[in-house]
């Protein structure tokens, strides 16, 4: 069975999924539409990126994050 990587956009209660090949494919997505999005951005400690609309934690903020589908 192959990994896949999924990259998860919330934005409030809508969501959206597109899944990729490899964790690069997937980080270089986060980061295309986080600036496209107006977004603050980073990758962590094991190479993942992320991307959300602030340090607030409502419901209706935007975050980009990826899950590894083994």
């Amino acid at each position: 069975m192959e990994t896949m990587y999924q990259v998860h956009i919330k934005e409030g209660i809508n969501a959206e999924v597109r899944n990729y090949e490899s964790l690069t494919m997937a980080n270089r997505y986060v980061f295309e539409k986080a600036s496209e999005m107006g977004l603050q951005y980073g990758i962590d400690q094991d190479g993942w990126a992320f991307a959300h609309t602030g340090d607030d934690y409502s419901p209706a903020r935007t975050e980009i994050f990826i899950f590894q589908i083994i």
